[in-house]
């Protein structure tokens, strides 16, 4: 999982009274405000990659998670019971048992290693398929596909797309501005689409690290503790 690390100006503070805590601002995506983000640039995997994200919802429903179109290109999806990634058209479907609806912060990953694709939830292999590369641009959208109708409902944070083959090309977003629309990464602006700043929420680490705590002002949408599985 990607942190929200202290600055560095308090470290002399953090050695004199004890490590201060990590914070970071959690989004939930809302279908109703159609809420998504999108890559201003075309994404490109000419060999293997890897595609991450933490994942947290309760939303027994459907939802793109990184994609682009279904029928041409790279699409890592939540559909009911299944991680389903579609290429080119083509696509594998990988079983869940339902895990992934429990509230909790759960870490996904699609990797395509030559000819075979393995998704993992927290880590365990959820199982490999055989297929094509798909060696085309990419106009990835992290919550919604560019159809306009498949809402992730729930929260998506710290997302990698990782470029085996070409590290450089790599690109990593938190997904936690308070208030801005965009962030930056390796020359590459994510665009923020209707995410008031209403659904998002600042969190504290736990001195254990198992979840993260709601420090928010009393009024929340987002829940009072997100534990990490």
């Amino acid at each position: 999982m990607t942190l929200i690390k202290s600055h560095p100006s308090n470290q002399m503070m953090a050695v004199l009274f004890g490590a201060l805590p990590t914070t970071r601002y959690f989004i939930s995506l809302d279908p109703v405000l159609n809420s998504y983000y999108s890559l201003g640039s075309a994404v490109t995997f000419l060999g293997d990659f890897e595609l991450e994200a933490d994942l947290v919802t309760t939303a027994v429903t459907d939802g793109l998670i990184i994609g682009d179109d279904h029928s041409s290109s790279y699409y890592f999806a939540l559909d009911g019971s299944n991680f389903k990634m579609f290429i080119a058209g083509s696509n594998s479907s990988f079983a869940h048992g339902g895990a992934i609806f429990d509230g909790k912060l759960h870490k996904v990953k699609a990797k395509l290693t030559s000819t075979t694709l393995e998704v993992f939830l927290d880590g365990s292999s959820l199982g490999t398929s055989t297929v094509t590369p798909y060696t085309g641009a990419n106009n990835f959208l992290i919550g919604n596909s560019n159809s306009l109708n498949f809402y992730f409902d729930g929260i998506i944070a710290n997302v990698k797309l990782t470029d085996i083959a070409t590290p450089a090309n790599s690109l990593t977003f938190v997904l936690g501005n308070p208030t801005a629309n965009t962030e930056v990464n390796n020359g590459v602006t994510l665009t923020y689409n209707n995410i008031p700043t209403s659904i998002r929420e600042e969190f504290q680490l736990s001195s254990d690290e198992t979840q993260w705590d709601n420090i928010s002002p009393p009024t929340q949408q987002l829940p009072a503790v997100i534990e990490i599985a």
